[in-house]
């Protein structure tokens, strides 16, 4: 039940709804609730794998379905390279000389 002292703000006015954007600690109590109760956990999600969903919803704004497939393809990994550097066959002498040089290699 509501008193008149709930419905009172500042300066004897009634308190108004806050309008416009929400908080950044607003919306990420709000998006990590709704994560807990998908039983997701953020640090798991994979990122390409959230764009791909966003790029396929048909659902989703047009303008979100274009800048997700902009970032996919802009991220794109080219076909036979390995997913992290250092997990496909060692570089060979002149590389692995290179890369000392450029003190990437140890």
């Amino acid at each position: 039940m509501t008193t008149k002292k709930n419905l009172v703000g500042r300066r004897g006015f009634p308190a108004r709804r806050r309008r416009g954007r929400p908080s950044r600690a607003d919306a990420t109590a709000k998006v990590e609730k709704a994560l807990a109760a998908l039983g997701l956990d953020p640090a798991n999600l994979d990122p390409r794998a959230v764009l791909a969903a966003i790029a396929a919803d048909v659902s989703a704004p047009a303008s979100a379905r274009v800048a997700a497939c902009k970032c996919l393809l802009a991220h794109q990994q080219p076909a036979g390279e390995p997913d992290k550097p250092g997990d496909g066959a060692p570089p060979d002498a002149l590389t692995q000389r290179a890369l000392q040089i450029l003190g990437r290699l140890q």
